[in-house]
């Protein structure tokens, strides 16, 4: 019946301040009680800034600030229907992170994100019911060392909720009915994150609340157990969330019970839930939960405790709509639980499921395409240069690797070319954002790419029977000797020219290694990566310090680090772009279009560890041989005549650096047995 319809027909949205929408003065700095329908937008809100103001990256927040999580639900679950949650991209939502400048400066972010979905209410008969809610949740668990041990705090949420007055509620009909939802993401948002010691995590909860058939007085039952929580088991570190979760609701209801004997009234009776910062401290302190909690619930730092909670946008039911804004009483009334009647739902409908927060070009928000570019000069090995390149640059992504020695030493012997992807973490806790940050582990090298072999072990002076992959032309018994030395040696005019070398290689996947952290992301865990180039070889009767002898030369190494940024492996072209209208045939029924929905991620379209080294490495090297054709034929127009004399002034260049960065390291005492690039 009409009459009934009592949900609104516009959107949920979590943006604040959009007419028709009521958002609470805890939430808004500055204001009091409620406003509605505000004439313009408030100051802060970037969007509407014409030009956004730059500011410094040091002034910025790094480390988001631990927050109470609300719990979705209670001890008793309805049995009159469930709830099913739609979201785009198997869940998975990119963000724009602000863009920074060379300068240091960044702009205010401006780019935020807009999760979109739906919430499924399917009932078996119809009932009223008090609110309808949707919310995001994130999660921290980081291990701060043997003293401090491991921190579980809430970082984030985000929700939208529909009241459904006093008396009148929200009727839900029997059957399937949705309701879409829009949760405002900042730009700044940290992303999903997880390592040996520490991780980062979200869920989206959703709530359909109906009348307690059981006395507020079992309210503190739920700190029992956390089997309570109703949260799908399925969730990754889901026991993170059922932690943070049960230990913000003891908290609110210390704090409930110290405010009733305050005013003298029965814990049972009072009403009030207050997240007032003094008396959240003095509970927190002595509170712990369970056995073998390490540390006592946010004790450390700056701040000992939650001083707020999450946001959530809330508004009356459109078909009901208030007189006048909702005052304190009005909701602290429709917070208490009302008797059962006839219509009312008892019990709650909630659902949980995963959410992965990833990061886009700060700059484009589109693919990220690499072309790494590296020279320098190393003695014995002459000039070089380095070439990686890719079109779509992320986690798993294919890489064209071109290595190339002009000039060697005649008496050089290269054994062998390595590259190595380094990744590094540092963890931050929100409870003490001042303190410098925490590397729980060294650095983790990935080798993406390996040829030849540096010798046999321990041996400094590697002979002539050791296989090389390159032999200059003044190496003494390089023709004859063994075939093991005979391996992978060019010819004499090959040598003569030089030696280069293009191959193919793929990063780790994200079962391996996590997303470089951009400076504009507020976020407790930051990755930083270098891209690590390594040559084994020797110049035939010297030592490492030019110290000449008979015989093959001492093993030298040549070591150059770069830092490189690896975007997420969720940013590719299925991800970010809309696929042709003809991708999928449509489906025959709603029954189809539920299993679409429903259905296991893709893992070839959902993020670039799917598809098989053989597909990618197929297409990269093809499109690379059509790219090498035509910069061929563009060489061959313009006329090679000039081009051997640039070549030859960047070989006197980067030999001038070279014996300036030798006589530098002569006078501070150090030793020339490996390069650097520049």
């Amino acid at each position: 019946m009409d009459e009934y319809a009592s949900f609104p027909s516009t959107p949920i949205s979590s943006q604040p301040n959009t007419p028709g929408w009521y958002t609470p003065s805890a939430n808004v700095p500055g204001r009091g009680g409620y406003q509605a329908n505000p004439s313009e937008p408030p100051s802060y809100f970037p969007q509407f800034q014409p030009n956004p103001p730059q500011v410094s990256i040091n002034d910025q927040v790094k480390v988001p600030p631990p927050i109470l999580l609300r719990y979705a639900g209670t001890n008793t679950l309805s049995n009159k229907g469930c709830l099913k949650i739609h979201v785009p991209g198997w869940a998975t939502t990119l963000i724009q992170p602000p863009q920074i400048f060379a300068t240091g400066e960044r702009l205010a972010p401006q780019d935020d994100t807009v999760l979109t979905g739906s919430l499924e209410v399917i009932m078996k008969e119809r009932r009223k019911v008090q609110a309808i809610s949707v919310g995001v949740q994130s999660v921290c668990r980081l291990w701060m060392g043997d003293t401090r041990g491991w921190e579980e705090d809430g970082v984030f949420e985000r929700g939208v909720e529909v009241l459904g007055g006093n008396e009148e509620g929200i009727w839900l009909e029997q059957g399937s009915q949705s309701f879409s939802f829009n949760i405002l993401l900042p730009a700044t948002l940290a992303t999903t994150n997880w390592h040996k010691f520490g991780r980062l995590s979200y869920i989206i909860t959703a709530r359909v609340q109906g009348v307690s058939p059981a006395p507020y007085s079992n309210f503190p039952s739920l700190f029992k157990a956390n089997t309570s929580m109703h949260l799908d088991p399925e969730i990754r570190f889901v026991h993170d969330f059922e932690k943070v979760i049960a230990r913000s609701a003891h908290v609110l209801e210390e704090e409930r019970r110290g405010r009733a004997r305050e005013v003298g009234l029965s814990p049972v009776r009072g009403k009030g839930r207050s997240t007032s910062k003094g008396g959240v401290v003095g509970h927190m302190r002595d509170l712990s939960l369970g056995s073998g909690d390490r540390d006592d619930p946010i004790t450390h730092g700056r701040t000992p405790s939650p001083s707020m909670g999450g946001h959530y946008t809330r508004r009356q039911n459109a078909e009901n709509p208030p007189t006048s804004p909702p005052t304190e009483s009005d909701l602290s009334k429709h917070l208490q639980p009302r008797s059962e009647k006839t219509g009312w739902m008892k019990g709650d409908l909630v659902q949980s499921r995963e959410l992965w927060i990833q990061a886009t070009s700060p700059v484009t928000g589109d693919v990220v395409p690499l072309d790494m570019r590296r020279e320098s000069f190393v003695e014995g090995l002459g000039p070089w240069k380095f070439r990686a390149s890719a079109d779509v640059f992320a986690i798993a992504a294919v890489i064209l690797i071109d290595f190339r020695l002009p000039s060697p030493s005649p008496t050089t012997s290269i054994f062998l070319l390595r590259l190595t992807l380094s990744q590094r973490y540092t963890l931050t806790s929100p409870r003490t954002p001042d303190l410098p940050p925490y590397e729980p582990q060294p650095a983790q090298d990935f080798v993406i790419y390996q040829v030849g072999k540096p010798g046999r072990q321990g041996e400094r002076f590697p002979g002539l029977d050791v296989g090389a992959l390159w032999r200059g032309t003044e190496v003494e018994g390089k023709i004859a000797e063994s075939e093991e030395g005979k391996k992978g040696v060019s010819s004499k005019g090959q040598s003569q020219e030089g030696w280069k070398i293009k191959a193919v290689a793929r990063l780790p996947t994200h079962d391996k290694i996590r997303p470089s952290t951009n400076e504009g992301t507020i976020t407790p865990i930051r990755v930083s990566h270098e891209l690590i180039i390594q040559v084994y070889y020797s110049c035939y009767g010297e030592k490492l310090n030019g110290e000449k002898i008979n015989g093959p030369g001492e093993l030298r190494r040549m070591t150059s680090r770069s830092p490189i940024h690896v975007p997420s492996c969720h940013c590719i072209d299925e991800a970010l772009h809309l696929p042709p209208y003809d991708f999928l045939p449509p489906p025959s029924s709603s029954s189809g279009i539920d299993s679409v929905i429903s259905s296991p991620p893709d893992k070839k379209k959902w993020c670039m560890c799917g598809p098989s080294f053989e597909e990618l490495g197929k297409a990269a090297m093809e499109k690379d041989r059509i790219r090498e054709t035509l910069e061929e034929q563009m060489e061959e127009e313009e006329g090679g005549g000039a081009g051997g004399s640039r070549d030859a002034e960047r070989v006197g260049r980067l030999r001038v650096r070279a014996e300036a960065n030798a006589r530098n390291k002569a006078t501070s005492g150090g030793s020339g047995g490996s390069g650097g690039s520049r």
